[in-house]
């Protein structure tokens, strides 16, 4: 048990880290007589060469580009942010099916009963044959692959980062629940703060996705916003702010 979550913690860590920190410009130094060895993995490189007594020092400038402002589409209508924003409730109903029994005892009661309800409908729903899949299916060739009724490029990119991170949250709730199944009762700080860390990445997600949609703003999660853009390209002719 003290294994499982030593382990849980450590992956939580890197998840918040993977959502907070940046890569930065590095510098990287070779030293050769005839020949340099030069290996990077940035985008931008620029190169100065040094002359120190009987070698020549080649230093290689590397920098990652990456967006340092929210990127806004001026051209969205309030429908398209409406739409663009309401993709982001698929992942927030598995959050609220994967951790919301557990935190049924801190809601007031009223609230307590309607999500209660929710949580039973959605489970009822995955009960159908074939309905995860299907629903699946339906939202990635409709909105993204296909875009059989042409919709814009930023409803296109929620949706489909929308799809990503509901597969990134019920691959969180798998773990703590199924591949280490933890007792959300357990009072050991370590089980806590591997719990407590997974239900803010999951809804923190989902209502970034959500306020910075209605706002225009095409919401970025490093990784996931990576791989939306290398499946379905960049949009053109927007302005930053």
């Amino acid at each position: 048990m003290q294994l499982s979550s030593y382990f849980f913690v450590i992956y939580t860590q890197l998840i918040s880290l993977s959502l907070s920190v940046y890569a930065h410009s590095r510098i990287r130094s070779h030293h050769a007589k005839n020949l340099a060895f030069i290996t990077s993995r940035s985008i931008a490189h620029s190169f100065t060469r040094v002359k120190n007594g009987n070698y020549t020092r080649e230093v290689e400038k590397t920098e990652t580009k990456r967006p340092t402002k929210l990127i806004k589409d001026t051209n969205t209508t309030l429908s398209e942010r409406l739409l663009a924003s309401s993709s982001y409730i698929i992942p927030l109903s598995d959050a609220l099916q994967a951790f919301a029994f557990p935190l049924i005892k801190v809601f007031p009661h009223n609230l307590s009963r309607i999500i209660e309800k929710i949580v039973i409908f959605q489970s009822n729903l995955n009960q159908l044959p074939l309905y995860s899949f299907s629903m699946f299916s339906f939202i990635y060739f409709i909105f993204v692959k296909k875009n059989l009724l042409q919709f814009s490029y930023f409803i296109r990119y929620n949706f489909l980062q929308a799809l990503l991170l509901d597969m990134f949250e019920h691959l969180i709730s798998t773990v703590y629940f199924q591949v280490f199944p933890f007792s959300v009762p357990d009072e050991t700080i370590i089980t806590q703060i591997a719990f407590y860390s997974s239900i803010i990445a999951g809804f923190g997600s989902c209502f970034l996705g959500i306020i910075h949609s209605l706002l225009s703003y095409y919401p970025w999660f490093p990784i996931i916003s990576d791989a939306v853009i290398l499946h379905i390209g960049k949009a053109q002719d927007l302005s930053s702010k």
